[in-house]
Parts: C-alpha cells; structure tokens; sequence
C-alpha cells in the first residue's frame, strides 16, 4: 500500500506527468483533449457501461500501460484503481453495490459469457436492476502473471469475454499468445460488441492508442537518437566504413563521384 501511494511523488521526482505517466516532454494530456473534442459523443458512454481499470501497482508508473488511456479518455466513465490498496479496494466493492448485480470482469473462463450477453441481456430478469444503474465492466491490468493472481479476487463475479478478431495493435508490450490484446484494446471491443457505436468512443480509443505509441516510439528512439552522436570508429572498423561509405552527389550532378572529381 505504501509503494503504491508514493508512486506519483517518485513519478514528479522523475519528471513524469503523473496522468499519462510519459516524460513530461512527451506528455500526451493534450492529445487527449484533442480527441475528447473530436468526438464528443464519448460523453455518453458513461451511462451505458462504467469502467474500473484493477491495476496492478508495477503498471502505475509504466509509461506502456494502455488501461490509463479509459480514464484519461473517459473521467466520468471509467477509473483507475490499484490492486492491494485498501480505500481503491472499498471504492471497488461500493461500484459493486451500485451496480445493481450488473458487476462482471473481463477475463477469460470456462464460465464467461460473451460481453453483449451479459451487459445487454434480452431475457427478462428475474431481479431487475435499479433504474438508474449502470453495469460495471472490472478489467484486470497487469502482465499475464499478475493479471492471473490478481483475478483471484474477483472469483464470486461472473465473466464475460471478448473476441479479438486479430493480433493486438500494441506493439510495445509482448503478448504471451496471439489471441492476447491490450488492456484498452479490450475495452474498444467490449464497447464495439455493446452496440457502442464505432465512430465514437470506440475511435477516440483507437486513436489515443496511436497518441500514445507514437509518444512512446519518440520517448524510446527518436530523440536518444538524434541528440547524442556517436564515437567516431577507430582502427580496422574506420578504414572498412571509408571503403564501403559513398558521397553524396550534388543536386542535378550525374554519375560517380569518383567520375565527378575526375
């Protein structure tokens, strides 16, 4: 519990964005905005399904971490709660409550149901929820490991599960099988197979995903790269490279430029 509370003073000490979790110069709140704006439709999500990101406290501060982008995206409809963390733990068990016994948690079982089946059911129930309940979708993010011993705490709820339709989009974090997909990728094809429609939140996930990897893929590579040169080769290696290495040929010149010294 401690290691998780002082998470967002280290991250400050670090110079992150304690929100989106990159390095303040790659901050991507922004961006968030900016496609909140695009698609004001995401407003409405709230009241259809709300969100609750079981985070486990190593992904806290992990500027990969895909579950952030729910809340960043949706404030009203989604949350950021920390596994072991005794009042996230509270807060977890009052959306339980409030939920009318429409509680379930995205994870594959052999007694999960499908999405739609379960947050849009057609039969009528035998104990109606309250009016103004809204179903809790609880999605369990960490590696597969933790995500394995975290689900161990929502045993007594039902399941429901998705269907991924590809390999995962998000390239910066290894699946430990091909049907395995991001933690916010889930989340866009729940909403996709509850009727959400796609031009709405469905897209703005999509495309804070690729705010997000493209953040990280300047976080990781570009900058690092331009911004510190190289030693010069020596030796054996520096004669090699001069042999193999060709001038550039000046604007409108033609052939060699060994022909072109010549």
């Amino acid at each position: 519990e401690m290691r998780a509370q002082c998470v967002e003073s280290e991250m400050r000490a670090e110079g992150k964005c304690e929100r989106c979790m990159m390095q303040l110069k790659y901050c991507i709140c922004d961006a968030v905005a900016q496609v909140r704006d695009r698609h004001p439709s995401c407003a409405q999500t709230a009241s259809r399904v709300h969100f609750v990101v079981w985070m486990h406290h190593k992904e806290r501060r992990r500027a990969s971490n895909t579950g952030k982008l729910l809340q960043l995206l949706l404030p009203e409809g989604a949350e950021v709660l920390t596994h072991g963390v005794p009042a996230d733990d509270e807060r977890l068990q009052e959306l339980i409550r409030q939920s009318g016994g429409r509680a379930f948690v995205l994870f594959p079982s052999e007694d999960a149901v499908p999405a739609a089946q379960a947050l849009c059911p057609t039969s009528v129930q035998t104990a109606a929820p309250e009016p103004t309940a809204v179903p809790v979708a609880i999605l369990i993010d960490g590696t597969w490991n933790q995500a394995q011993r975290m689900h161990k705490h929502f045993q007594d709820l039902p399941h429901i599960v998705v269907t991924p339709t590809g390999r995962s989009e998000f390239h910066w974090r290894r699946q430990s099988q091909e049907d395995r997909i991001s933690t916010v990728e889930a989340a866009i094809l729940l909403l996709e197979e509850i009727g959400e429609p796609q031009d709405g939140a469905p897209a703005a996930l999509r495309s804070l995903l690729g705010e997000l990897m493209d953040a990280l893929g300047r976080q990781c590579h570009h900058d690092t790269l331009f911004e510190h040169q190289l030693p010069e080769p020596t030796g054996k290696k520096k004669f090699a490279l001069g042999a193999k290495k060709m001038q550039k040929l000046l604007p409108g010149a033609r052939g060699t430029p060994r022909e072109q010294a010549d």
